[in-house]
């Protein structure tokens, strides 16, 4: 493997994780930005109920992040390096 290919595939790499960010930002920003905004707006739904109601995915996400945790302490306590250490790489800073 000479250096032109080693460089285009981490910046293959780069790309792949700037555009999932970018899609994770985008999203993170819909939910925040836009989904009260309609909600108020368009849906006539009071304040108050379009605050709790643009809390709710935040909370998901939370409560998931720790059900994933133990879940996986649970089943793959034995094999978390198969599960863990191959995909490191990939989700790695390379630059």
């Amino acid at each position: 493997m000479g250096l032109a290919e080693g460089t285009s595939t981490l910046a293959a790499a780069q790309i792949r994780k700037t555009a999932t960010g970018t899609v994770g930002l985008l999203m993170g920003v819909w939910v925040i930005d836009w989904v009260p905004s309609y909600l108020l707006e368009e849906r006539g739904i009071s304040l108050i109920n379009t605050g709790v109601m643009s809390a709710i995915p935040g909370l998901v996400a939370c409560a998931t992040v720790f059900l994933g945790g133990w879940l996986f302490d649970r089943f793959f306590h034995d094999r978390a390096r198969l599960y863990v250490i191959p995909p490191a790489p990939a989700s790695s800073d390379p630059a």
